[in-house]
C-alpha cells in the first residue's frame, strides 16, 4: 500500500452507542502535508489480523499538527499520509530550483 502511519492508532470502544456524532482529534506528525493526510479507520468487531483500515472524511488545517473528523460507531482510527512511488524514492515532479551564482 501507499499509506504511511502518521499517528497513533486508537482502538474506541463503549458499551452503549453514540445517541449523535462525536468528534475526535488526533495529533499527526506530518505538518505541511495536509493534502495528502486521510483519516484511516477498521472496525473494532474485526477479531483476525491483519485489520483492514478504509479511509474515512476527516479535516487537516495547514501548519497544523491536528486533525479532527466524526464518528458514528467504535473502531480503530488513525490518520495516513498517502505516498507517491516518486515520494518514497525521494524525487519530485517540481523542477528543482537553479544554483545560485557564486
Amino acid at each position: 500500500d501507499s499509506a504511511e502511519l502518521v499517528s497513533a492508532v486508537y482502538w474506541i470502544s463503549c458499551a452503549t452507542k453514540f445517541s449523535k456524532p462525536v468528534t475526535l482529534e488526533l495529533q499527526h506528525c506530518a505538518v505541511g502535508q495536509t493534502s495528502s493526510l486521510q483519516f484511516s479507520r477498521a472496525q473494532c468487531t474485526q477479531k483476525t489480523l491483519p485489520y483492514h483500515f478504509k479511509p474515512i472524511d476527516g479535516v487537516f488545517t495547514l501548519d497544523n499538527d491536528y486533525g479532527s473528523t466524526s464518528i458514528t460507531h467504535f473502531s480503530g482510527i488513525g490518520i495516513v499520509v498517502q505516498r507517491t512511488l516518486q515520494s518514497w524514492l525521494g524525487w519530485s515532479s517540481e523542477p528543482s530550483p537553479a544554483p545560485e551564482p557564486n
